[in-house]
């Protein structure tokens, strides 16, 4: 009797440790995996000082060359503040501009993610800007949080434009249906509906 109690508690035991080292391996498989996108993920980020907030939708940064230049986010396109033709200037792009340079006041580094197309016609460069290096590109959670550009479609700053560049068009298409159905930011303002329609 002592004897089958010993064997039930060595095999209690035994699977016991074995259900924990199985855990523990799929727990192990689960972050590699995991650490593996943000390493690829990073790997298609491109780190630049960032020197100032030009507009709504456009910053200036230097690069680890030490190269200076305009970026122009990708995908978007808030109102008018610093055009040189001023009647095209309006409140809602301050409004824009100041979104942009709050969310930005504390940033030193950014990272620039680029698309099919690399620079536009004012020779600027086209960029998804993201505010941390630690993500996953293809994280809806990631990319809503972190990409400036998602951020400012989710919370009603600017109007979702589609040329070559499409690699988040989708995910900011719905982000910008929410934002104009909820009343969001300057869709908040007919003035401002009446001008994107």
């Amino acid at each position: 009797m002592k004897k089958l109690r010993k064997i039930k508690k060595f095999l209690g035991n035994s699977l016991m440790i074995v259900a924990t080292l199985l855990i523990a391996a799929i727990l192990l498989y689960a972050y590699m995996d995991f650490s593996k996108n943000l390493v690829s993920a990073n790997e298609n980020l491109v780190p630049v000082e960032l020197l100032y907030v030009v507009d709504g939708d456009t910053i200036y940064v230097k690069d680890e060359a030490g190269e200076e230049y305009k970026v122009r986010l990708n995908l978007i396109n808030t109102p008018e503040s610093v055009h040189s033709d001023e009647n095209k200037n309006n409140m809602y792009g301050d409004m824009a501009s100041s979104y942009t340079k709050g969310i930005l006041a504390e940033k030193k580094e950014i990272y620039l993610q680029y698309d099919i197309e690399t620079e536009d016609k004012y020779g600027r460069k086209l960029a998804y800007v993201w505010l941390e290096d630690n993500v996953d590109l293809n994280s809806t959670e990631h990319i809503e949080k972190h990409m400036l550009n998602a951020i400012l479609v989710k919370n009603g700053y600017c109007k979702v434009v589609l040329y070559n560049n499409k690699a988040y068009y989708d995910q900011f298409k719905t982000l910008e249906e929410k934002a104009i159905e909820g009343n969001v930011g300057l869709w908040s303002y007919d003035e401002y509906r009446n001008m994107e329609e």
